[in-house]
């Protein structure tokens, strides 16, 4: 029932989707995740793709829904075929070149889940990363077209929950579950920071893929993890419901909820969550850190207040420098956890010396 209640939500996603994608008629694909959502029931679907890379590329139909899709797919290049095939899971696949403008045409029936994937390792369905429960793995999203592919096979009949952090919150990951026939089960919960998750229930033995991918954009790692605790764990559960740092602070909440699979701040520019339970106050403001369980969940409140900068003081009483030399100037800020750390440096004469913005003297 849990499954059916998701892939309902999860369909209605995709209408919606469809809804404002037909609204716009054919479209451009270049630069963004290469996947898209289609009704094949309602309408024939074309776009525009144009690959980033040279190299030899796929084009997969998945099942949106769970139910049977079939499809016919062709590529053209100034009017002629490149490459055709119809079917389900890879469709056909050929030798792309980057900077060129093709025109990928679809039809068939069912709702489906079509993907332009690079044939190399980790960046599609047949040749993904293998994954291992309890496990972290992860790689970088270099590009902001760049989506990995990750397969693990279960181990029991028991909750997972499957989670993907980014190291940088600017970086919004999104990420989907497919069974190994390639059925999309479920998209993933995203959450604030870039991080997103999802509880599942798994089948013991059988084949699980996840494709993850950042279609806002953005560049930077992130780690995926398939937690499966050993046995039933107690709920994360704060002592305090608010706490206060100084900007430059940090506090290890993790003696609170040492229990927690997950870390997550709603506000990360304020309060930065670490995955091992310490959070970092960055500058004044407030932000809720939550920690999540397998099935639980519980927050906390960081109230970071502004330190005012007392003084500063150049390290050193002299610089000498021969001409053409350059150094740094190293300054002390009293306090050291100041909120604002902001310098502007000035020389007096310049015609002996020169001082960058970053605080680099040059002679």
């Amino acid at each position: 029932m849990k499954h059916k209640i998701a892939r309902a939500a999860f369909t209605l996603l995709v209408l919606l989707l469809l809804a404002s994608a037909y609204g716009a008629g054919a479209f451009a694909l270049s630069g963004t995740d290469p996947l898209l959502f289609a009704d094949l029931n309602r309408a024939d679907f074309e776009f525009q793709y144009v690959p980033q890379a040279n190299s030899d590329y796929a084009i997969y139909l998945f099942s949106a829904d769970g139910g049977e899709v079939q499809g016919r797919v062709e590529v053209f290049e100034n009017g002629e075929t490149v490459t055709s095939g119809e079917g389900t899971g890879e469709i056909c696949s050929a030798w792309l070149m980057a900077g060129a403008n093709y025109t990928i045409r679809v039809h068939g029936s069912g709702s489906a889940v079509i993907e332009v994937a690079r044939q190399a390792l980790s960046r599609s369905f047949a040749e993904p990363l293998q994954a291992a429960e309890n496990e972290a793995a992860g790689k970088m999203i270099a590009h902001d077209y760049d989506a990995h592919w990750y397969t693990f096979n279960a181990q029991a009949d028991t909750p997972v929950l499957l989670t993907c952090v980014s190291e940088d919150p600017r970086l919004r990951l999104e990420a989907l579950l497919f069974d190994g026939g390639g059925n999309l089960i479920s998209a993933f919960e995203n959450l604030p920071g870039g991080a997103c998750k999802l509880r599942f229930e798994t089948d013991a033995g059988k084949q699980y893929f996840i494709r993850i991918s950042a279609p806002e954009g953005g560049t930077g790692y992130y780690t995926l993890q398939i937690h499966r605790p050993e046995s039933a764990a107690p709920a994360p559960v704060f002592d305090s419901a608010e706490v206060t740092l100084a900007s430059g602070d940090e506090i290890d909440l993790s003696l609170d909820a040492g229990e927690a699979l997950l870390w997550v701040s709603d506000n990360p520019s304020v309060a930065a969550a670490l995955q091992n339970g310490m959070v970092l106050g960055l500058q004044s403001g407030e932000a809720t850190i939550t920690a999540y369980g397998m099935d639980s969940e519980t927050s906390c409140k960081i109230l970071v207040q502004h330190v005012p900068l007392e003084g500063l003081e150049i390290t050193g009483e002299e610089i000498v420098l021969n001409a053409g030399d350059d150094a740094d100037i190293h300054v002390q800020l009293q306090p050291a956890n100041a909120s604002d750390q902001r310098l502007r440096f000035r020389v007096e004469n310049r015609e002996i010396a020169s001082v960058s913005r970053e605080g680099i003297l040059k002679a």
